[in-house]
């Protein structure tokens, strides 16, 4: 993966997400792509040849099926295969909630919690797992543990002990533990404080050895892991045709012509977060616009510990030359890098067992044309999206996606706000 400065990105399907909404910290992956139909074309092509074979959880991409994995370290930054690994940590829109949506690479989304002293691993995987076939896979595998400041180092049974690294996407004081299981190694990979008999539950996993982690604060004592509940307030949902609950607690209007609200989410409560500190955010409405045909994702992000007090600064937020007032929070993104000949290679020997080889060869010409062409026209796989944003009063308005920087600025500069009603509930 190269990290340099990527072209617009235009937002997916406000209806597509809409659909997706009630898995909501599942649905930012589909920002990757926005031709899903073509993503979707070559993920049936990758999976019919290869049958699904082994994925790194650091960068298992679409485009990159079956790839060798080899992890090394260069400058305290983690690569694999050459590429640094990277990640995009954001706010979670969904009123009335305090959490991030985090991407790691190209495997999706994980929310959750903000990192805090009795939690702090966040991300995918902090509080779960993914039950395969009990073993990585012949390509081995590449695990990630995201975690807070409060963490020196984690022991990983049957692996060692590990200290933080540096992966491109984080945020300041956070930390990453990253290592490398060879291929066909045996038993399932746990979060921090997860108890191992909960695999006792999954038939693929109960047999297999589990792979605990265990994190250490700076003196080398173990941090006791207290799982609590993602901070939620009640919220109203609506769809248009219908409008905005008049309980909801924040509402906003715009004043550009051929404006479309697609839905949107507003809490209809407000209430500090105890848990968190410092830059947690809370959301207060969540909205989808179309205008001129493409979408817009809107949030009112709120002070978490003391909603009605200033928010803290937006993360990576860099103010925009001209535009008094007005912030821009860059992409990050990753240019997709294919290994043509290898899956070409892969293709042709997983083929050639089921039909003959001149027929293999002709689905293989085919397949390769679907992915560069999809290579040509989405070079890029979006971690966090594009954003601009500017103060309303103690919250961020903030606006993603839209087709470039120029059309993001015009739509935030027609949004105002109509309602800011931040007194905590009784």
């Amino acid at each position: 993966m190269t990290l340099t400065e990527p072209p617009p990105v235009a937002a997916p399907d406000a209806g597509v997400i809409e659909d997706a909404r009630e898995r909501q910290r599942l649905h930012r992956w589909m920002a990757a792509a926005a031709a899903g139909a073509a993503a979707a074309a070559i993920a049936v092509v990758l999976v019919l040849v290869l049958g699904g074979g082994g994925t790194s959880n650091a960068n298992g991409g679409l485009l990159t099926p079956g790839a060798p994995l080899k992890l090394t370290f260069r400058h305290g930054l983690a690569y694999e295969n050459g590429q640094p690994i990277a990640v995009g940590v954001t706010p979670d829109f969904g009123a009335g909630t305090v959490g991030l949506d985090v991407t790691v690479g190209g495997t999706g989304v994980g929310g959750g919690n903000y990192p805090t002293p009795s939690q702090p691993a966040f991300g995918p995987g902090a509080d779960g797992f993914s039950v395969g076939d009990g073993r990585a896979g012949p390509d081995g595998e590449i695990d990630i543990t995201l975690v807070g400041s409060t963490v020196a180092s984690m022991r990983v049974k049957g692996l060692g002990t590990f200290k933080p690294v540096s992966v491109l996407g984080l945020l300041p004081g956070e930390r990453a533990f990253v290592f490398y299981r060879s291929p066909g190694a045996l038993g399932t990979v746990l979060g921090p404080g997860i108890n191992p008999d909960v695999l006792q539950s999954f038939e693929k996993a109960k047999h297999e050895p589990a792979i605990t982690e265990t994190l250490y604060d700076a003196a080398g004592k173990p941090i006791p892991i207290t799982f609590t509940p993602s901070f939620h307030l009640p919220s109203s949902y609506w769809k248009t045709p219908a409008t905005p609950a008049a309980t909801g607690r924040c509402a906003l209007y715009s004043t550009l012509t051929g404006v479309a609200t697609q839905w949107g989410e507003v809490a209809t409560a407000i209430a500090p977060d105890h848990a968190v500190s410092g830059t947690a955010f809370l959301s207060c409405l969540h909205t989808w616009y179309s205008w001129h045909g493409t979408g817009f994702e809107v949030g009112v992000l709120l002070n978490a510990e003391s909603p009605g007090s200033p928010p803290a600064p937006l993360w990576n937020a860099t103010r925009l030359a001209g535009h008094p007032g007005l912030f821009e929070i860059k992409p990050v993104q990753v240019r997709i890098q294919t290994q043509s000949n290898r899956f070409n290679q892969l293709s042709l020997a997983a083929l050639t067992r089921r039909i003959s080889r001149a027929a293999a060869e002709r689905q293989i010409a085919k397949q390769d044309r679907i992915i560069r062409q999809y290579e040509r026209t989405h070079p890029w796989r979006v971690l966090a999206p594009a954003a601009v944003a500017r103060r309303v009063g103690p919250a961020w308005l903030v606006v993603r996606y839209g087709n470039s920087l120029a059309q993001r600025i015009q739509f935030l500069n027609g949004l105002h706000t109509t309602r800011l009603d931040l007194n905590p509930t009784s």
